[in-house]
């Protein structure tokens, strides 16, 4: 009876190490995939929110079709971070029942690999931070185009001379508005190439 108890014990801790063993978990690397996402995210939220404040006198063509390509990116699209989220579940999968080796001995190939997308999503997402960063510089730009206007108006209601003020203050206007569209040119081609790795995926 003891013996039948015994092993009736053991069966169900057998059952239990299985299941453990077997059980997907979460990994390093798929906490680093989820961090890639949220990252390229933020930054595309970050620059969307940006441009959309450029004041309207300073808006141009080019920055309209900013804001639409912005509008159609996703990083749950992109195909770098696919791919990394990809290897990721395959070196899992090869790592299941290593214990006591490091993942670039036990899995070599797929480490390698791994390592590979990992090169390629975060190559993606400098490019996607440096957007963010042109785009909140493309706004103070804006704004700072905005106040110089708006301070023409003003000196315009105000008795005296003004028009060396004017003549300076427009001087001004023209160069941040041509510094600005140069800079959302730039933007446009950054965002080209962002877009080519999400079409990669489709």
């Amino acid at each position: 009876m003891k013996n039948k108890v015994l092993i009736g014990f053991l069966v169900i801790v057998a059952f239990a190490l299985i299941a453990v063993f077997i059980r997907p978990s979460p990994t390093i690397c798929a906490d680093d995939v989820r961090g890639y996402e949220t990252t390229a995210s933020s930054s595309i939220e970050v620059a969307r929110n940006a441009l959309s404040k450029i004041n309207s006198s300073a808006s141009t063509t080019i920055g309209t079709k900013v804001a639409a390509q912005l509008d159609g990116l996703n990083a749950t699209n992109f195909a770098s971070i696919k791919a990394c989220d990809t290897q990721c579940k395959l070196l899992d999968r090869c790592l299941r029942f290593v214990f006591f080796k490091p993942p670039s001995e036990a899995c070599p190939t797929e480490y390698r690999d791994y390592k590979q997308r990992i090169d390629a999503a975060s190559g993606l997402l400098r490019q996607v931070e440096g957007v963010a960063a042109s785009a909140e510089d493309a706004r103070k730009k804006a704004d700072e185009i905005g106040r110089s206007q708006k301070a023409i108006e003003e000196l315009a209601n105000s008795s005296g001379a003004t028009g060396g003020r004017v003549d300076q203050l427009k001087a001004q206007i023209g160069k941040l508005t041509n510094d600005l569209s140069a800079q959302l040119s730039s933007i446009d081609g950054k965002l080209d190439e962002i877009a080519k790795d999400q079409r990669k995926g489709g």
